[in-house]
């Protein structure tokens, strides 16, 4: 072999080397296995001389289950449990369904139910006790930075902050619409889903759904309505949440029993979509999103009404399991939120015509 076709020879080889570590470290197989592939296409076919077999010795090396796992990462099943959950206490309230569920530590929440015009401010120190109530109407509740309490009211333009006082201030009026589900980031961008005011799920040419973002000085910064050809994003923005990298996940509830997650960037691209899955979802029982939370693994949990099931996602909208929760006893689960220390509020639906939802405390296994 010529010396030029040497050096581009070992060009190419390092070029190579250097995607293959990328892929490594990235730990997915399909990459990996995908760059394992190029490798193999790409490299430059050299013939060398001969090397006289007596100088040639091969030392075999010892080759484990770690070692490969540490190099390639392990397959599992898609639906494969990557997390599980625990009940750990229950309680009963005397609400017909707990709409909202906001907690402010591992032993105090608050929580609502807009037929009764309540939000309720309750510890589980030992049982259910109400701390303090406030006679409101509210649709959804997020917290601020420190500690208000951002409410967007139902039936009304207005968003208000609770104070820790308990007096309301307004915070802003988003009319001629009407705020849904209310959203702040750890940045104190507030977000909030809109619509107007024909039907909830018989839209027209003119309706309007979208989610706006603000600053906490009231100042609109953003909104995101349509992607592509004037594709619709949401038909009824349920519920906001923000993954680590940004992204915007909304319950986009699409009929009276029946709903998605919709995933976009701040960029307003679309991401992904989560229609339900299909070994649980079928049209008798179609997917019914109420409410998502995110772990600090990333892991993204949605509660599904019609099967008393959490949906566990990745960041790519992934199903990775679906646990069906009615063997712990929770049936009908509404309202979702993470404490302090980690562990799931649930809040849920009473059996028709009851006054006796339930409210769980569930460990994240």
């Amino acid at each position: 072999m010529k010396k030029k076709q040497m050096e581009e020879a070992i060009r190419a080889l390092q070029d190579q080397q250097t995607k293959l570590k990328k892929a490594i470290h990235s730990n997915h197989a399909g990459t990996i296995f995908t760059a394992t592939s190029e490798l193999t296409e790409s490299v430059p076919n050299y013939s060398f001389d001969a090397q006289s077999s007596d100088i040639i010795d091969f030392t075999q090396g010892e080759t484990t289950l770690k070692k490969i796992v540490d190099l390639f990462g392990l397959l599992r099943h898609k639906e494969e449990s990557i997390i599980d959950f625990k009940v750990l206490k229950s309680y009963t309230t005397d609400f017909s369904f707990v709409d909202t569920v906001l907690t402010t530590d591992d032993k105090t929440a608050l929580i609502s139910n807009p037929t009764v015009k309540i939000v309720r401010q309750i510890t589980t120190s030992e049982k259910l006790k109400t701390l303090k109530q406030i006679s409101v109407k509210i649709f959804d509740m997020a917290s601020t930075s420190n500690n208000e309490i951002l409410m967007s009211m139902f039936g009304s333009p207005d968003v208000k902050l609770l104070k820790p006082t308990g007096q309301f201030q307004q915070f802003m009026s988003v009319s001629p619409l009407f705020p849904l589900a209310v959203h702040v980031t750890k940045s104190n961008e507030v977000l909030i889903g809109v619509k107007d005011e024909g039907e909830n799920f018989s839209l027209t040419h003119n309706s309007i759904r979208k989610i706006l973002t603000f600053g906490m000085d009231g100042k609109q910064r953003r909104s995101y309505e349509y992607v592509g050809q004037k594709q619709r994003l949401f038909t009824l923005p349920y519920s906001i949440k923000t993954y680590h990298n940004g992204n915007i996940l909304t319950i986009d509830r699409t009929s009276k029993i029946g709903g998605r997650v919709v995933t976009i960037g701040k960029d307003g691209k679309l991401k992904w979509i989560y229609n339900g899955n299909i070994s649980i979802n079928t049209r008798d029982t179609p997917f019914n999103p109420h409410d998502i939370v995110i772990t600090t693994m990333g892991y993204i949990i949605v509660a599904d009404n019609n099967t008393n099931a959490f949906h566990v996602l990745s960041g790519n909208g992934e199903l990775l399991t679906c646990r069906v929760m009615k063997d712990q006893g929770i049936s009908i689960p509404n309202a979702l939120d993470i404490d302090n220390t980690g562990q799931l509020w649930v809040g849920c639906c009473a059996d028709k015509g009851k006054t006796n939802a339930k409210l769980h405390i569930v460990k994240i296994l």
